[in-house]
């Protein structure tokens, strides 16, 4: 079965999405077009001006693969290391973001309850891998500050929600943020549940982008039977989430 609906739209951008399931297991797929609206058909047959964007339970299909003329993935660390053009070395770098002004340059990351934060700018766009210690050290500052702010727009892809991740001091306790607080909701004794969905919104907006020009896809890696760390541990499998310039 196969939904496409329009999800939001920003400045002379719009945004759709495909969702779809079978045997091949879940996926969804944005399309970002710069001018015309949301095109015809499935995303990967024919042109579109502007950005693909998506997430796949399991390997990104070939026919997607074949559009593009580079890929890079990397070792994911949960740091705050960016990887621009030029400084790409391959798939064993370790970072936790990329960056490319380049067209038909697939950037991809894996999650399983970590946050997959698109930018998306005219003229370049990121994908970071955005869990509570890379947020914490900064990541969603640095790679918004390679973007113009009033021509950026960002989306956050599917990630554990509030009422499904617990944490405990641990995490909070040497976490000097003043608005961290906010998205810290109290259960018994010292643990509480962490909006750190909310809170990378928040983040997003005190660098300069207004609450409009970020979206949130409304799906919970945990509830919805996406894979989960935080559900099924080490055998949750990863979903893979790319994003690359077609003009």
């Amino acid at each position: 079965m196969i939904e496409t609906h329009n999800i939001f739209a920003w400045r002379s951008c719009s945004f759709s999405v495909i969702q779809s399931s079978g045997s091949f297991g879940w996926r969804q797929i944005l399309v970002f077009r710069m001018r015309y609206g949301n095109g015809k058909g499935h995303v990967w047959e024919g042109s579109c001006e502007g950005s693909f964007l998506g997430s796949y339970n399991g390997d990104i299909p070939s026919s997607i693969v074949r559009s593009v003329e580079e890929m890079r993935e990397l070792k994911q660390v949960h740091g705050a290391e960016i990887v621009l053009d030029g400084a790409y070395t391959g798939s064993s770098q370790q970072a936790d973001g990329l960056i490319t002004r380049n067209k038909r340059c697939m950037l991809t990351i894996r999650t399983a309850d970590c946050i997959p934060v698109f930018l998306i700018s005219p003229s370049q766009v990121s994908l970071i891998h955005a869990g509570w210690r890379s947020v914490k050290a900064g990541i969603l500052q640095k790679g918004l500050a390679s973007f113009p702010l009033e021509a950026t727009c960002a989306i956050l892809g599917p990630s554990i929600y509030a009422e499904n991740y617990e944490v405990d001091r641990d995490l909070y306790e040497t976490w000097d943020d003043p608005d961290l607080k906010h998205f810290l909701l109290p259960r018994l004794g010292t643990k509480c549940d962490f909006d750190l969905r909310g809170f990378a919104c928040q983040i997003l907006m005190r660098e300069g982008l207004r609450a409009d020009q970020i979206h949130r896809i409304p799906l919970c890696t945990y509830r919805d039977n996406l894979p989960s760390y935080r559900r099924n541990g080490k055998d949750a499998g990863r979903l893979v989430h790319y994003i690359y310039r077609e003009v």
